[in-house]
């Protein structure tokens, strides 16, 4: 494994987008020139929506704001004496790299947002196939259970002849991990196991069920089941992405922001944890869009990126977020009418 000096030796980086040449001192005209693309770069990073207030300070030591001050100042001094003072031209050169800086890490970030992107659709091909996998076997034991000879099976038994007939009709790209496969279906099922070595009468249960399937159900009556839930669980995946299009996750993310950078809510941040925060804030958005509550998929998603990125929003949470003070009822129904305002005054596009 290399070593960080080898990781970093390693890395291309790539030249500065904005260099101090000759020229650029030629007259006053030529630096209000370079200090205007100056200006024009950090107005297109601030655009950017993966570089967060948090990210500025951690890798620069300043905001963006206090960037653009910093460039206002040296324009004002070069319309006002038509040179720099050397501290004037150090601070340019600062600017410079602080510019380059952001620049680098907004591509970082962008080639592992793509790294990201990509893990989560070979998760989403892979929780399809888990999905229609569990739901062909649920079919086959719901078939099962209306024989009364079979009620009283014991279930593992049950659960073992329908894995195995369907891991010898089904092609292996549909199949699941045969490892401890009976329990992932029996906990799908909602059926306790019990652990140990199966006797010779659950193997016998077993292979009687095994002939039953054989005997009634062919491996295209497999494939067909089996695909037909593929194809419901992956519109239903299409149909979450749209949800996501639509802008939901965007819209909450830009309340959580407004939330956050109220003044209200800065007298209030201490006596409230991010956990409460975001419940409150899903909570409000399901009033937002007329529903009793999200599916446990998506609540999980509006969850989850909450409250990853309200730290980034809001750093008081990277330090502050473990012991927050009692929240009284007073700071309950505070934080309720700060949520429910910034909600009413942002419209959903």
């Amino acid at each position: 494994m290399f070593d960080k000096l080898t990781q970093f030796n390693a890395i291309n980086f790539e030249s500065p987008n904005l260099l101090i040449k000759n020229e650029d001192f030629d007259s006053s005209e030529s630096l209000l020139d370079l200090i205007d693309r100056i200006q024009a770069n950090f107005n297109a990073l601030k655009n950017n929506t993966l570089i967060t207030q948090f990210d500025e300070l951690h890798l620069l030591g300043i905001t963006q704001t206090e960037a653009e001050s910093r460039i206002s100042e040296l324009y004002k001094s070069i319309k006002d004496k038509n040179d720099l003072k050397p501290t004037e031209l150090i601070a340019l050169g600062e600017l410079i790299g602080e510019l380059n800086a952001l620049n680098r890490y907004a591509k970082s970030l962008m080639y592992h947002q793509k790294i990201l992107e990509k893990g989560k659709r070979l998760g989403n091909i892979n929780s399809l196939k888990t999905l229609a996998y569990l739901r062909t076997v649920n079919e086959f034991h719901r078939m099962l259970m209306k024989k009364e000879v079979y009620k009283n099976f014991d279930d593992w038994s049950v659960i073992s002849a329908i894995d195995l007939f369907l891991r010898k009709n089904l092609k292996p790209e549909y199949l699941i991990s045969e490892h401890k496969s009976t329990q992932k279906i029996a906990k799908y099922l909602n059926i306790k196991l019990k652990r140990g070595k199966r006797s010779a009468e659950q193997e016998k249960y077993r292979d009687e069920i095994l002939s039953y399937f054989n005997q009634n159900f062919s491996a295209e009556d497999c494939i067909d089941l089996n695909q037909s839930y593929e194809n419901i669980e992956n519109q239903k995946i299409k149909e979450d992405a749209f949800i996501e299009e639509k802008g939901i996750l965007n819209y909450a993310l830009t309340v959580a922001e407004k939330v956050v950078k109220t003044k209200e809510f800065k007298v209030l941040k201490a006596n409230v944890s991010i956990d409460v925060l975001v419940k409150r804030l899903v909570k409000e958005l399901t009033k937002k869009f007329g529903v009793s509550s999200f599916s446990m998929e998506d609540e999980a998603v509006y969850t989850s990126n909450l409250r990853s990125k309200i730290p980034h929003m809001e750093p008081y949470y990277f330090k502050y977020n473990i012991k927050p003070r009692k929240l009284y009822s007073i700071h309950e129904s505070k934080l309720d009418e700060i949520v429910f305002k910034v909600f009413k005054n942002t419209p959903f596009k």
